[in-house]
C-alpha cells in the first residue's frame, strides 16, 4: 500500500458507503482526512471509526451545495493543517 504521510484528504459525503471506504483507506496510509457528510448520525459513527484507527481527522456536517459551506470546511481544514 502506498504512504499517504502528511497529506490532506478531503472527502465529501464520505460517512458512509465508497466515501467510508475511501476515507478509512486513506487513514490507514497515513493521510489526515477530512470527511464531510449530511448525515450527522453517520458522520459521528466515522469520526468515532477513524479516531480507533489512529486516523487523524476531520468531521464536518456540511452540503456541498452551499458554497459557503464549503469555504468553511476549507477554512478549518487550514486552521487544522496547514
Amino acid at each position: 500500500m502506498t504512504r499517504h504521510d502528511e497529506r490532506v484528504v478531503l472527502i465529501t459525503g464520505g460517512a458512509r458507503g465508497l466515501g467510508w471506504g475511501i476515507a478509512r483507506t486513506f487513514g490507514l496510509a497515513g493521510a489526515r482526512v477530512c470527511v464531510t457528510d449530511i448525515h450527522s448520525d453517520d458522520l459521528a459513527r466515522c469520526a468515532r471509526d477513524l479516531a480507533a484507527d489512529g486516523t487523524d481527522h476531520l468531521t464536518c456536517l456540511s452540503d456541498v451545495a452551499n458554497l459557503t459551506a464549503c469555504a468553511e470546511v476549507t477554512q478549518m481544514i487550514i486552521e487544522r493543517w496547514g
